[in-house]
């Protein structure tokens, strides 16, 4: 019995020395075992130094164990291998019932209790508790050793508890592997397969008190125990020029010369290896790598001048740049200097930043590789299916959780299925039991992305193409449906978990989800994704074994559906995903700290930033860094306080550059992600002054134009190719050995058609050519039929009227109800409403709030009742909305009735309408081409009074948003509406020529000779007078007045509605007195202290004041308010002391006339441009706006300044006296409404 201890410095050869030794044993013909003791993560490296060097004959007597496989030698040997074991997902799942029952008993983790990611937290710190031998008894007794006041005293009373709570069930009926070490040294002593064995433990810097434990153990049972240990001596004497690196391992030495003291057992002469003239074995290639090994951390150290390019510091300009810069050097070291890829390590501290990364930019660069470490299975399509399904009732079916679980591949419903029936369910706003109808959904299929007709209304009434959707939803439905109802079925009201798991799995299979991996599986295999087909087959035997720990843990237990979730999701985080290499000659890419498990020749460590490499701290899980602190003052002493977690990180960065025999590349980004700017680490600066003429290189700045790149793989250089294609298409110098590589690629036949089609995408242009033929008839009609609001998309911007109105996209429709749907629900009411007044004969100065209050609530609930209630009532918001939207149109219709009492303007038509079948026929426009555009649309209400100049008009719109009129709007076609129906209705009822005498009696035409948005965007050329009228059908006849008494169908002058001003004589002239817009709002008005009602009553109808142009004339302007001193609170008009009129938005009677004269000229430009087939990307931009805020097409037209040819119209801005005067004259050049320069 003894202990030997050999150590050196790293690369001096310790585990060689092992494994000669080793070989020796077993030429003498010794038959003893021979163990070589390893972490983990080396076994699979070791077993093969192993073999190599004993051949077949040391098979049966000499092995590689880690210590959890030696113990597993051991209870198979005595026993313990048959009591059942959980794993990390049973501990989790265990830990999360413990937290669940603790609940309100815990002082810290009260709230928390439940959270995801707690009970993988709280099993880390347990199994860190016991490999570092500390009970829960332990934990008390630190706490009541704390000074009172320290919230680690409650973090501790917490952990005890659990911590107790976990012990106390596990050892009930289960085994856990983090106490296989406690138990192998209960049981080693019963043992005799290692009775007289020999024992190497070699690659470790350090051990557990387990660890230190079966060390104890084996030294009163073996033979000899060898320990190998990196470190260039044994103890520390400050002067003696011995690095500080290596103080954990000294402190591991004198650990264990101390264990030997307390066992009894010889501690025989040290092997030291290596000296200070000594050329290690691991460097002897590299005379560079063996000085840096030397010389870093060492104080004071040596220079080495010469150069050999074996270490390299890179300088990249981001993440990407520097795998890229890596993956070519990569290319570099196989190509000339005949490294092979498994001779090759990528490393980094933090491989979640960079993995995604290295898995692109590798898989282009055609570089085998493979991604080391365990993987989460979080986010595995299989494990989104399951807790989806459990999620569903959960959240009563919500389309979150409903589609999240059907996009995951294994419901077996078609893609193009899927995506109707996730538009139908949006569009009708569908959860809950909707899903569990045994009928068949008849909702609207309008926004379902297929339907391409006028929706009928009924189901009863549908056509052949709703019919047809209407099954294939209905077909999709019941497929997703059904089986979670019957899974729904076997565990309502809650059941055993045992039943649980059964009833899932049931669900798997009649899913097909099993044979859909196994499939999914051989796919990949015939493609040579061999680790994604492994993948796939570890996470369904993932599930198998949680299934099968959940009914260890909580078989008999009754739980519902929600906390069954709960415990499957901790569960499924405690799991990951051991991946085993798919072939032998891949590079190997991973964690830092795991690269020596690999036999490395070249070694790239990437990420070499400050504060990352060394570390400032990783996850410090439960307790903090002070909390680990306090607790050593106390005598417990748990993984690295502060100054041990300093020197362990250096000991890892000096065994990582030491671990390469013959290349280092030592590489850092200057920007993270975001652009934010990134230190070099300091050890880079130790490198340069250990080696001042070390290789330095820098790709921040980019290829220059005299320069070109090694090339490394096709693929990358093609995308390079493209690079400098494009540069040279922009006039850029770029290297001529481009056009050599261009001929190349292009006489190859697999990147033939890219080189095409690169060349075709260099002139690429998002413009869209105009539609000739019958192309613009098949879309639009012949003739075309539109609207006025449509007519301003088109000004706003072609290319959006041609996907809107030509292609009809729509949006994805979402159940809801919008502030657009509010406006039009109010509109809807107030029409009504307004009806309901003319047929009782009551007027509106008759109107009381109750009457109005009654009137409201009941068309409100007809409106619901219409409309099945489905939006308004589908939620305590939409209920709460719908009594705002009543109290909102009280108070709109009680102001109309203020408005009305205070003027003599009276209300002569309501939802007054242009169409086929409307009061109006539909405004037309005829072009010189022949054709013409017909509009329709609908005037909210038209106001009228009588006058002895004739009837004055004045055309109100309902707005729910606080809109106004702006003549600069006007003057370029985007807001057309009030100015077209005041001159279509004038123009229609205006029989006789005006006192202009432009009218003859027929009905005028508009002529343009080129229109709005064509080529050259000329004007329009003669347009009649200001009265000319609209034609209005083919005959050209005009239509009759409506202006007759009609009732509630016209624009009848009766009863109330007759007013005037001065003495009427009976003319039948209709006059413009102004359009304005009417704000459908419910205000909030900031008051003071001793604000009157009548002061509130003033401030909301001034903040709800319409909007918009009235006729400048003083009389007239009094006749809509009679009660004007001052301001107005009815209409945008002010009224100076001497009477005279103040600051307004008003116009004379000839600026009326030259607003309509120009809103015909814009109508026929937009008529002719939709007529020619224009629909160019030309968005206009203003001020403050562009035509693209709102739209919901750019990803249609891919707009972008960057693009040739994409340039926003520019409006500008000018005063109204400059507007007035282009309208009324001849317009400057480049400021045409339509016209894409812009001014």
């Amino acid at each position: 019995m003894g202990l030997r201890i050999v150590y050196g410095r790293a690369g001096s050869g310790k585990s060689t020395f092992c494994l000669q030794e080793m070989k020796l044993r077993l030429a003498s013909g010794d038959r003893r075992p021979l163990v070589l003791i390893v972490p983990e993560q080396f076994s699979l490296q070791a077993e093969k130094s192993l073999a190599k060097v004993s051949g077949s004959s040391g098979v049966s007597v000499a092995e590689v164990l880690s210590f959890r496989r030696l113990a597993y030698r051991v209870f198979s040997e005595v026993g313990g291998i048959a009591r059942r074991h959980l794993n990390a997902a049973g501990k989790s799942m265990l830990l999360f019932r413990i937290m669940d029952s603790l609940g309100t008993k815990l002082k810290v983790f009260s709230k928390t209790a439940l959270k995801k990611g707690l009970t993988q937290t709280l099993s880390d710190a347990i199994t860190e508790f016991k490999r570092y031998d500390i009970s829960p008894e332990q934990l008390i007794e630190a706490t009541d050793k704390l000074q009172e006041g320290l919230a680690l005293k409650d973090k501790l009373a917490d952990l005890s508890l659990i911590y107790a709570r976990f012990e106390e069930l596990l050892h009930q009926n289960y085994m856990d592997a983090d106490d296989d070490l406690v138990e192998l040294c209960n049981k080693l002593d019963q043992s005799r397969q290692f009775d007289g064995a020999e024992i190497w433990i070699d690659e470790f810097s350090g051990f557990t008190p387990q660890e230190y434990k079966v060390i104890g153990k084996l030294l009163k049972k073996v033979s000899r125990v060898t320990i190998s240990l990196c470190t260039d001596c044994l103890s520390y004497e400050p002067g003696d020029g011995s690095p500080m690196v290596f103080e954990p391992v000294r402190k591991t030495a004198i650990k264990l010369l101390r264990l030997a003291a307390e066992e009894g057992v010889d501690v025989e002469s040290t092997v030291k290896l290596g000296g200070a003239s000594l050329v290690s074995p691991r460097f002897s290639d590299s005379e560079e790598l063996c000085h840096l090994e030397r010389n870093f951390y060492k104080y004071p150290y040596q220079k080495l001048v010469r150069k050999s390019g074996d270490v390299c510091i890179w300088t990249s300009a981001n993440l990407h740049g520097e795998v890229e810069d890596a993956a070519r050097d990569i290319i570099r070291l196989c190509r000339e200097q005949g490294f092979r890829y498994r001779d090759i390590a990528v490393t980094m501290r933090n491989p979640d930043s960079y993995s995604g990364i290295v898995k692109n930019i590798f898989t282009r660069f055609g570089i085998p590789f493979f991604l080391d470490g365990k993987r989460d299975i979080d986010g595995h399509p299989l494990i989104t299916f399951i807790l989806s399904a459990l999620d569903i009732f959960s959240n009563n079916w919500s389309y979150e959780s409903v589609f999240r679980y059907a996009k995951t591949g294994f419901t077996g419903i078609d893609t193009k299925e899927l995506d109707l029936l996730e538009n139908y369910v949006l569009a009708n706003g569908i959860r809950g039991n909707v899903w569990r109808r045994q009928d068949d959904w008849d909702y609207p299929v309008e926004y379902s992305g297929e339907y391409s007709g006028e929706y009928s209304g009924t189901a009863g009434e549908a056509s052949q193409q709703e019919i047809e959707l209407l099954a294939r939803i209905n077909i999709s439905r019941r497929a997703l449906a059904e089986p979670l109802e019957a899974f729904r079925n076997k565990t309502r009201g809650g059941v055993k978990a045992i039943e649980f798991c059964t009833a899932l799995f049931d669900l798997l299979c009649e899913a097909g989800v099993d044979k859909r991996i196994e499939g999914m599986s051989q796919m990949f295999i015939s493609q040579g994704k061999l680790d994604k087909a492994d993948e796939y087959r570890q996470v369904w035997n993932i599930v198998m074994d949680v299934f099968s720990q959940i009914v260890e843990v909580l078989g008999e237990e009754t739980i519902g559906t929600e906390r069954f979730c709960e415990i499957l999701s901790a569960g499924f985080a405690g799991h990951k995903m051991k991946m085993i290499p798919p072939a032998l000659d891949q590079v190997l890419v991973g964690s830092i700290e795991r690269a020596r498990s690999h036999d490395v020749k070249a070694m790239y460590i990437l990420g070499v930033n400050e504060g990352v490499l060394p570390g400032t701290g990783g996850s410090e899980g439960v307790l903090s860094q002070m909390d680990r602190d306090s607790l050593e003052t106390v005598g417990l002493e748990l993984a690295g306080n502060s100054a041990s977690r300093c020197l362990e990180e250096r000991f890892m960065v000096y065994m990582a550059l030491a671990t390469p025999t013959r290349y280092l590349w030592l590489s850092y980004p200057a920007a993270d992600r975001d652009g934010r700017a990134l230190r070099p680490s300091r050890i880079l600066s130790e490198i340069r002054r250990i080696l001042p003429c070390v290789m330095q290189k820098s790709s921040v700045a980019g290829t220059l134009a005299n320069e070109i790149p090694e090339p490394a793989a096709p693929e990358p250089t093609f995308d390079e190719l493209v690079a400098q294609l494009r540069r040279r298409y922009d006039g850029e110098a770029v290297h001529d050995e481009w056009r050599t590589i261009f001929k190349w690629f292009a006489g190859q036949e697999e990147w033939k058609d890219k080189c095409d089609s690169i060349i075709e995408g260099l002139s690429y242009t998002n413009q869209s050519q105009s539609l000739t033929g019958d192309r613009t008839s098949r879309l639009y009609g012949k003739p075309v039929f539109t609207s006025i609001s449509r007519m301003e998309t088109y000004s706003s911007c072609p290319f959006s009227f041609y996907v809107k109105y030509g292609l009809k996209a729509k949006e994805r429709r979402i159940f809801g109800f919008e502030s657009v749907d509010a406006g039009t629900f109010m509109h809807n009411i107030i029409d009504e409403f307004s009806h309901e007044l003319v047929k009782k004969d009551i007027g509106w100065k008759d109107l009381d709030r109750e009457l109005c209050a009654n009137q409201v609530s009941r068309l409100v609930d007809k409106q619901l009742t219409a409309q099945g209630g489905r939006i308004l009532s589908s939620s305590k918001r939409y209920l709460y909305l719908s009594g705002r939207l009543k109290k909102t149109v009280v108070k709109a219709l009680m102001l109309i009735s203020r408005h009305i009492g205070m003027g003599d303007f009276k209300p002569s038509g309501y939802e007054v309408e242009f169409g086929e079948n409307g009061r109006y026929p539909p405004i037309e426009i005829e072009l010189p081409s022949g054709e013409c555009i017909k509009m329709t649309g609908r005037i909210d209400r038209i106001d009228s009074l009588k006058s002895e100049d004739g009837t004055y008009l004045r055309i109100i719109d309902y707005k729910s948003g606080n809109r106004a009129l702006k003549l600069g709007d006007v003057y370029y076609g985007l807001q057309l509406q009030l100015v077209t129906y005041l001159d279509a209705v004038l123009g229609i009822e205006n029989r006789e020529a005006d006192e202009d005498g432009a009218m003859d009696g027929g009905s005028e035409t508009y002529a343009c000779e080129k229109g709005f948005g064509s080529e050259n965007g000329g004007r329009v050329a003669g347009v009649g007078g200001e009265d000319a009228a609209y034609a209005t059908g083919n005959d050209g006849a005009m239509h009759e007045s409506c202006l007759e008494d009609k009732g509630v169908e016209g624009v009848g002058i009766r009863g109330e509605d007759s007013a005037s001003v001065g003495k009427a004589d009976g003319s039948s002239k209709v006059l413009p007195a102004g359009v304005l817009y009417f704000r459908l709002n419910d205000p909030l008005i900031r008051t003071s202290r001793g604000t009157t009602k009548e002061d509130i009553e003033k401030a909301i109808m001034k903040e709800l004041r319409m909007r918009g142009l009235v006729l400048a004339d003083v009389k007239l302007i009094k006749a809509m308010d009679k009660e004007l001193e001052g301001d107005s609170l009815i209409i945008p008009a002010r009224i100076n002391k001497d009477g005279s009129l103040g600051r307004s938005s008003a116009a004379t009677k000839e600026q009326f006339n030259t607003l309509r004269r120009h809103v015909r000229k814009i109508l026929a430009e937009i008529g002719s441009g939709i007529i020619d087939g224009s629909v160019t990307i030309s968005p206009y931009k203003s001020k403050t706006m562009t035509a693209c805020k709102y739209c919901s097409f750019s990803p249609v037209c891919k707009f972008d300044t960057s693009i040739a040819g994409n340039r926003y119209r520019i409006l500008n801005d000018y005063k109204d006296e400059e507007l007035w005067s282009l309208m009324g004259g001849p317009a400057r050049e480049g400021d045409k409404p339509g016209d894409s320069r812009g001014g």
